[in-house]
């Protein structure tokens, strides 16, 4: 996702960021889709103010109806990164700020939380350097970016191909991931033992 901002940057941002716009290609890439409500030719320190995006995953100032400039992208993917760890959007409270879960490990508390500052001048990626910002947060150290843009990295999941049955309808097929490709605890794996997938 950080990589598709990325390509978008660094004079458009999509400003409709949410997990029903990304996409797995048959090769386990993500791609985004919808693009909608992206805004073309806005650079670092262009600023628009139309009211777009989905509820859910837009930044404090364009709920405020405030100019905002490229960073509330990455507020969006705060609130993606977030979803996808947690299994729930988070909850931003005015009076206490954003409620994170004690099971999340350090480096993610520190990504979601730069990623979700509610000043758009300090959050992670609102500088020059952009995305360059969130890729080389601790969180991602073990990405290697430029294989990862050039699809050289093995993706963690490949979806299976779906074809065309003989009556036209499509049959979708799940396939979980691998036992060697997950790390959990013993403790948490058990409380997960009749679950089909478990995603982390």
């Amino acid at each position: 996702m950080t990589t598709r901002a990325r390509e978008l940057q660094p004079c458009a941002f999509k400003r409709d960021l949410k997990p029903e716009n990304l996409l797995l290609d048959s090769s386990g890439y993500v791609k985004l889709a919808d693009f909608g409500l992206s805004k073309d030719g806005i650079g670092y320190e262009g600023r628009t103010s139309s009211l777009k995006g989905s509820f859910g995953y837009m930044a404090p100032e364009v709920l405020a109806r405030e100019p905002y400039s490229r960073s509330v992208d990455w507020w969006s993917l705060g609130i993606v990164i977030y979803e996808m760890l947690v299994g729930e959007k988070p909850m931003l409270r005015p009076s206490t700020g954003l409620v994170i879960p004690t099971f999340l490990a350090g480096d993610a508390v520190n990504l979601i939380s730069g990623l979700l500052q509610r000043d758009p001048l300090k959050r992670l990626g609102s500088s020059e350097e952009d995305a360059c910002d969130v890729m080389h947060h601790y969180f991602f150290r073990s990405i290697d970016w430029m294989a990862l843009l050039e699809r050289r990295m093995q993706p963690p999941f490949i979806p299976e191909d779906v074809r065309l049955s003989e009556d036209g309808d499509q049959h979708l097929v799940l396939t979980p991931p691998s036992e060697g490709s997950l790390s959990m605890e013993k403790e948490i794996a058990e409380a997960f033992r009749d679950f089909d997938y478990t995603a982390m």
